[in-house]
């Protein structure tokens, strides 16, 4: 049962590949960095692709999750189950959220990339900071708004449910 536990907590957070994108500036130049904006387009592909790489780390993750558990000997205590969280699926976020905010910003909806960037984070802090509630509530309440946000912006491996 615990087993299955940690398989919804595993696939719940995979589904979750939440759309998060890189801050940017509206202009053409990010004047931080210094780097020219790009088209929409081609920002929400690059994301994409970050997404679904991290997305495939996940996956990986939670099938050597399943392959140590799936015999049902030594299942995972509640304890276990908030590490795991904490210390194993989110890093995979962190990264992510790290990677797309190194791209350079888009021309258009800058100001969208920037809040579901800063929703992704405050997701990622929220499971942190409770993962219990995540374990018994699922890691979309945490997730939502990141995944409705990059939805909407136009991606679609980022915030993939």
């Amino acid at each position: 049962m615990r087993t299955l536990l940690i398989l919804a907590l595993a696939a719940g957070v995979t589904a979750l590949t939440l759309g998060s994108m890189g801050c940017g500036s509206s202009g053409g130049t990010d004047s931080a960095s210094g780097e020219s904006a790009v088209p929409k387009a081609l920002y929400v592909q690059k994301g994409d692709r970050i997404c679904q790489a991290n997305y495939a780390k996940r996956t990986r993750l939670l099938v050597n999750l399943r392959k140590q558990f799936a015999n049902g000997t030594k299942l995972p205590t509640q304890a276990d189950q908030e590490q795991i969280l904490v210390n194993q699926i989110m890093p995979i976020f962190w990264e992510e959220s790290k990677e797309l905010n190194a791209l350079p910003p888009p021309g258009e909806g800058a100001e969208e990339a920037k809040e579901i960037l800063a929703a992704l984070e405050r997701s990622i802090e929220g499971v942190e900071a409770d993962p219990a509630k995540s374990l018994s509530a699922g890691t979309g309440v945490e997730f939502k708004e990141a995944e409705q946000l990059a939805h909407e912006y136009g991606f679609k491996w980022c915030g993939r449910s």
